[in-house]
């Protein structure tokens, strides 16, 4: 929009922190074009779309849901996502876990990156705040360390917290019978980035020790499919998930198999996940088999082929060469056709994890049937100098507004660049390149520079990651109708 006047008085970044009521009490009732630049903005209707739509879509589907609240890091988005059919979360610093174990709003919550030493002693401090506290682990040294602290700690530590009260204010009652700790196993089903590869003898070893542990309760196995970012449309993404889903089962069965019941196999990611429920719930035959409610008997036999390589290659050469001149490879690696064929026998659940896709972004939208209009955040930002003689203007959001990610495999090719205009005008061009604190919108006509982007001017833009851009904002406007109707403040640090 036109710059008009200057805006009133209101907050500005004086202090480190200000609370909700005082960022309410300044902010709520005011037009978007008041609002300092740059700043982030969430469409209150569009958050609220995007999450009711994948609560439906998994009621319909029948699958269990995780949901990853890095995205946003606030109370407010996390009840958004859970409604009142959900209830486990997922986050990604320790920050974020005493945020939400804090609130007394969320009893099960995952710390979804592998542990390292030094946080030990904090995560045994939040898992005595909450029912269930999850970590992650991937490797022999951080569950010796897990270990090492509960022997060394013993279960008179947990008189840091009154067990009589602890109920009460919505924490875990206190039984030193109990585990201290409880970790999934992170494995890699394709995507490189941590876990143990997931068909390798070392999962089943590190499967055993948590299954074994005293001191820690196996929670089950966690696989990301962030590989499912770089798929060229829905069909790839869908063909990630099955992937994905079909080497965590098979892992699953075969730990069965030797006496070790992983209660949960978690996959997910946001575009193959929301690919799949949206998929699945609109009936598309394509893919009816992948439907996640029984988890399909196609896909479940699939792993159980799978489980039989794995069990192969965990069996010392000899026993190899013995199975295979007894004709073993034609039979189930879980010694249990029936558990195969009728997957509702499994002691084991499927569950999804997801968290982008209640803001969405052009990671997310470019090659799938989302269209742009979908994405709930974005960043407001005002025209700088305008330079019609090069087609460009400079706008205020640079680097450390937008984030320097790129649009991914699927956009480089329709978004090239670091964030897309929001807007009947201008929809479609990028911010083509950024610095610390500048933005260049190139390729525009001196006509479109006269008639549109004034010095002053406010213009919206679709961050590449919506992640990495909202962590650059203290607080967040919730707009509707072009007027702020709340604000969030996210968790920060770590």
């Amino acid at each position: 929009m036109p710059f008009t006047s200057p805006p009133p008085p209101g907050i500005y970044p004086a202090r480190a922190t200000y609370s909700k009521d005082e960022l309410r009490a300044a902010y709520v009732g005011r037009s978007v074009e008041e609002l300092r630049t740059p700043a982030f903005l969430v469409d209150r209707a569009k958050v609220e779309q995007n999450a009711k739509e994948l609560i439906d879509a998994a009621k319909e589907a029948g699958v269990d849901v995780r949901v990853h609240v890095k995205t946003h890091k606030t109370i407010e988005g996390a009840l958004l996502q859970l409604g009142d059919s959900l209830s486990s979360i997922i986050v990604s610093t320790l920050a974020e876990a005493r945020y939400f174990a804090n609130s007394g709003l969320f009893q099960d919550i995952l710390y979804a990156v592998p542990l390292s030493p030094d946080k030990i002693q904090e995560v045994h401090q939040v898992s005595q705040r909450i029912e269930k506290f999850h970590v992650m682990v991937d490797n022999d040294v951080i569950i010796d360390a897990l270990e090492r602290y509960a022997i060394a700690v013993g279960p008179t530590a947990t008189s840091a917290v009154n067990p009589s009260s602890a109920v009460s204010q919505g924490r875990a009652a206190l039984d030193p019978a109990k585990p201290m700790f409880r970790a999934f196993l992170k494995i890699d089903t394709g995507y490189g980035r941590a876990g143990v590869p997931s068909t390798t003898s070392n999962a089943i070893s590190l499967a055993s020790r948590l299954h074994r542990s005293a001191h820690i309760c196996f929670s089950g196995l966690y696989s990301h499919s962030g590989h499912s970012y770089e798929a060229a449309d829905v069909a790839g993404a869908l063909a990630t998930a099955k992937e994905e889903a079909r080497l965590t089962l098979a892992l699953a069965q075969e730990l069965r198999s030797i006496g070790i019941t992983a209660p949960v196999a978690s996959v997910g990611a946001t575009p193959s996940v929301k690919a799949l429920l949206e998929m699945a719930g609109a009936g598309r035959e394509a893919i009816s088999e992948a439907r996640l409610g029984t988890v399909g008997d196609a896909l479940m036999k699939e792993a159980g082929e799978l489980a039989n390589d794995v069990a192969a290659s965990a069996l010392p050469d000899d026993e190899q060469d013995e199975k295979k001149h007894k004709g073993g490879s034609d039979q189930s690696a879980i010694g249990d056709a029936a558990l195969v064929e009728n997957p509702t026998h499994n002691d084991f659940k499927l569950e999804v994890h997801l968290g982008n896709y209640i803001f969405l972004d052009i990671q997310q939208i470019s090659g799938m049937p989302w269209p742009i209009s979908r994405c709930a955040a974005t960043i407001l930002s005002r025209v700088l100098s305008q330079y019609p003689h090069r087609n460009e203007v400079l706008i205020d959001a640079g680097a450390l507004a937008l984030s320097k990610d790129g649009p991914g495999a699927r956009g480089a090719k329709l978004y090239p660049g670091y964030g897309v205009l929001a807007g009947d005008y201008l929809a479609h061009r990028t911010v083509s390149r950024v610095s610390q604190e500048h933005g260049v919108v190139a390729g525009l006509s001196p006509e479109e520079i006269e008639a549109f982007l004034e010095i002053g001017t406010t213009v919206e833009i679709v961050p590449n990651h919506a992640c990495l851009a909202a962590a650059n904002f203290e607080w967040y406007y919730i707009v509707e109708e072009g007027k702020v109707v709340d604000v969030w403040v996210p968790c920060r640090s770590w």
